[in-house]
């Protein structure tokens, strides 16, 4: 009997000690969850009428670093043409004002390997920004003697439901070759793995138009697209499954970028990859064949850059509100956001320019596109514009862009 007081004496005890503690127990307040926000770039984009001569590229590239730039997407193929020393494409017409019966020529100098050099004396970074499905876009076609590929292999270009060819003169737009043809695949691959073999010291890759040009039409439903979709969907044609159809598009286009992807990092695995993507996300993924909310987490790219070109806010930030959402954010990689401070808008002035810039600083977002060099520097002066992205940057150090908060 004793022992059993004993023993119940000890455990009221214990639980008297422990409720005590309790009482003065605070439970430490639990701490908002941290957003780890990606390291940041502050991009502009340089096309291919923006530049004419070494010195134009040693300016372009002192005026990005003066207002606090650190990543130029510099435009070396356009229309198959090339700005850069290859074995594959012929040089550009625009390195000789544009003449077509100067195509081929070597302008005697070579800009991607001036553009990378003026940039890292700058301290920048060079993408060389290439558009990866089109092919021609003047009425005029390039001289058979120039072995371009319009003109060489013209079974690649992509058709409309009637069967006909893609053609400047008639769709107002670029041609566009194929991207379910094996051959075409393995042409594209080539030029983008020559030129991070030709130039090593280039930071990355930048795509534009890898997308099928709902902008000029519906295309492409040649024979060869026509059998791969039945093959893969039940002998069905596109109008007895529209949805198929448009998935079946995505996956041509990741395809290809997963073929690039692995002779990229074959050659250059350092080699930063990204890619232009349309604004819109369904009309990307339904007309275009950009299922792109999905390209980093599946290691086809490093960085989505939407072209998020509008002077409508309250669209601006229903687009960023999707873009940084927990469902779509992909886990991997950045979405660089593109904006186009375009003084044709009436309406797009400082304040829009300044308010969007903060919007995608307030996001997890990977940093900043600027559509186009042109933009912010007309004749190689800076405007309005152009100061105040540099107040921006000012009070927003990239030393201090990839903190926690």
């Amino acid at each position: 009997m004793v022992k059993y007081l004993v023993t119940c004496s000890l455990v009221f005890f214990i639980i008297v000690i422990v409720c005590f503690f309790a009482c003065f127990h605070r439970t430490p307040k639990e701490e908002a969850p941290v957003i780890v926000r990606p390291p940041q770039t502050r991009a502009v984009w340089v096309t291919r009428w923006e530049y004419y001569s070494p010195e134009t590229m040693k300016k372009i590239m002192e005026n990005a670093k003066s207002i606090g730039l650190d990543t130029i997407y510099l435009q070396v193929r356009g229309e198959a043409t090339t700005f850069y020393k290859s074995d594959i494409d012929p040089w550009a017409i625009e390195l000789h004002k544009g003449q077509l019966d100067m195509i081929g020529k070597d302008p005697g100098w070579d800009p991607l390997a001036i553009a990378i050099q003026a940039a890292h004396e700058k301290g920048l970074r060079v993408e060389a920004y290439v558009n990866i499905m089109p092919v021609w876009q003047r009425r005029t076609p390039p001289p058979a003697s120039s072995g371009h590929v319009f003109v060489k292999h013209p079974e690649w270009l992509m058709v409309n439901k009637k069967g006909r060819r893609m053609d400047p003169a008639v769709d107002h737009f670029y041609a566009c070759i194929n991207p379910i043809l094996p051959e075409v695949r393995n042409y594209l691959t080539s030029v983008l793995k020559e030129l991070v073999t030709k130039y090593p010291d280039l930071d990355g890759l930048h795509y534009d138009y890898i997308r099928y040009p709902s902008d000029a039409g519906d295309f492409s439903y040649d024979a060869a697209s026509l059998k791969d979709f039945a093959d893969h969907n039940h002998d069905m044609t596109p109008s007895r499954s529209i949805t198929r159809w448009r998935r079946w598009r995505c996956n041509n286009i990741e395809r290809l970028l997963g073929e690039f992807r692995t002779a990229i990092r074959k050659t250059s695995p350092k080699t930063n990859i990204s890619a232009a993507t349309f604004a819109g996300y369904w009309t990307a993924v339904n007309a275009m064949g950009q299922r792109w909310f999905e390209w980093p987490d599946k290691d086809l790219v490093d960085d989505v850059v939407p072209m998020l070109y509008d002077n409508n806010m309250e669209r601006f930030e229903t687009r960023m509100k999707s873009y940084f959402s927990d469902q779509n954010r992909p886990k991997k990689g950045r979405i660089v956001v593109g904006i186009w401070p375009n003084k044709a808008w009436k309406n797009y002035d400082l304040d829009m320019l300044k308010a969007q810039l903060e919007m995608i600083d307030e996001y997890p977002s990977g940093g900043y596109a600027i559509f186009s060099y042109g933009a912010i520097f007309p004749k190689h002066e800076a405007n309005d514009f152009a100061k105040c992205i540099k107040e921006f940057n000012d009070a927003r150090p990239l030393s201090n862009n990839n903190k926690k908060r």
